[in-house]
């Protein structure tokens, strides 16, 4: 019985690492083919949503610190949903600072949308 329960608890620990990696890959492969490198992110943080369950991953472009903008992509069933938010100053300057856990905004209008650095990849259309 207790070699059941501790079967099953590693196939729990070990989907939930296929999870996180499976999602890590399909983000940073979104991210990637927005054309964003790595020296343009100023501040970044992937985390597990518990409302949702799903993974995230919140950057901050150097081409956005101006404008309190950041992006949020969301990892759903191997596909990436991309959100540009916006966020006011002091929570925006707590999160470069390098404070966890504040990624929280509103997200831009499409008018808005069309002015970022980064825009939305056109296979994967606002839900």
């Amino acid at each position: 019985m207790i070699l059941l329960i501790i079967l099953l608890i590693s196939g729990l620990f070990c989907l939930e690492i296929f999870k996180f990696v499976k999602s890590y890959y399909y983000i940073d492969s979104y991210i990637q083919q927005q054309g964003i490198k790595k020296e343009d992110i100023i501040a970044s943080q992937f985390f597990k949503s518990f409302k949702t369950g799903n993974y995230e991953r919140c950057i901050v472009v150097k081409e956005e610190k101006d404008k309190n903008i950041f992006y949020d992509y969301r990892s759903y069933h191997n596909e990436v949903d991309f959100y540009s938010m916006e966020t006011y100053t002091e929570r925006f300057n707590r999160i470069l600072s390098g404070e966890k856990n504040l990624w929280e905004g509103i997200e831009l209008s499409n008018e808005k949308e069309k002015q970022i650095a980064y825009p939305r990849l056109q296979n994967h259309q606002k839900k």
